[in-house]
């Protein structure tokens, strides 16, 4: 009786046990830190570009996601900006969104996981800033708003944690400074751009043909037929300058704007047609926004 009684007391507590097991288990969890148990990176294949980091860059991956690489957006180790080729690494997993829904939160709907990595003689490096590098994620909808799950590699576990949730808005190039275009009065548009451009470089010329530079003031050259007594502060004609620096520097915004929008046209409609699901429209649709960090990260949508 007393091992009968000793085998009852073990059953017992093991059933109790389970019933705990069974009850934690589905249980919701209240942190934000998930764990996905599914080693799926072994089965996604690494896809390799090579950039120029001092200049625009734009890459497709073979699932449709795309990366924009504006210039010098790479720092190293000791944070010195990065110049000439680099080596980007991409992994794309859109095919796993059911072991993400399960292993990130259950009311997840997911867009993607990705991976990004870039190198320079074979050393990682970091994002430069804010709005540098931005992805474009295909979607069978327009969102206002994703959540960006960052995976750290674990014990050979990737561990996701949610650490932010983006604006969706369109990428775009670093404008001119506005404080520049403010102070001079430059508006940031073609004709305007080039009527602004004729007269100040006219005044500029004139002042370079007629006038010489005598202590701190620009004055009539002695050969110029004109007998005007008109006298200019070099600091007057030095702001001149500075202003058609920067209407010089806005028309090139302009000019590598519409070559940027060109591309990234073209990029859309190669990134569409690689997108599994396509069909859901004829008109590409990208949720567009920028990163900060590089390794593995989920993006999903955001629900209330």
């Amino acid at each position: 009786m007393k091992y009968l009684f000793f085998i009852l007391v073990i059953g017992l507590f093991a059933c109790e046990k389970k019933e705990k097991h069974q009850e934690n288990t589905h249980k919701p969890q209240k942190d934000s830190t998930k764990v996905n148990t599914k080693p799926f990176w072994h089965d996604v294949a690494s896809q390799e570009f090579v950039i120029n980091a001092d200049s625009t860059n734009i890459i497709v991956g073979e699932n449709g996601v795309f990366f924009v690489f504006l210039p010098q957006c790479f720092t190293d180790s000791t944070e010195k900006i990065v110049q000439g080729k680099v080596q980007i690494q991409v992994k794309e997993a859109q095919k796993v969104l059911d072991s993400l829904q399960t292993n990130i939160q259950t009311d997840v709907q997911t867009l993607g996981v990705f991976y990004l990595e870039a190198f320079q003689d074979n050393k990682k490096l970091k994002i430069k800033d804010q709005e540098s590098i931005w992805i474009g994620v295909p979607y069978t909808e327009k969102l206002k708003n994703i959540d960006f799950w960052k995976g750290s590699m674990i014990k050979n576990t990737i561990v996701w944690k949610n650490e932010a949730s983006y604006q969706i808005k369109p990428i775009k190039m670093p404008n001119p400074s506005e404080k520049v275009l403010l102070e001079y009065g430059i508006a940031i548009n073609e004709a305007s751009l080039q009527k602004s451009h004729q007269e100040t470089s006219h005044f500029l010329k004139q002042v370079d043909e007629k006038f010489v530079l005598k202590g701190n003031k620009y004055v009539y050259k002695p050969s110029a037929k004109e007998a005007y007594e008109e006298a200019w502060d070099v600091s007057f004609i030095n702001k001149i300058r500075q202003k058609l620096k920067a209407i010089e520097t806005s028309q090139k915004y302009l000019k590598e704007q519409t070559i940027f929008n060109k591309l990234k046209n073209e990029k859309i409609e190669q990134a569409w047609k690689n997108y599994p699901q396509n069909r859901v429209s004829t008109n590409p649709i990208f949720n567009e926004f920028p990163i900060e960090q590089m390794g593995w990260f989920a993006i999903s949508k955001t629900m209330k």
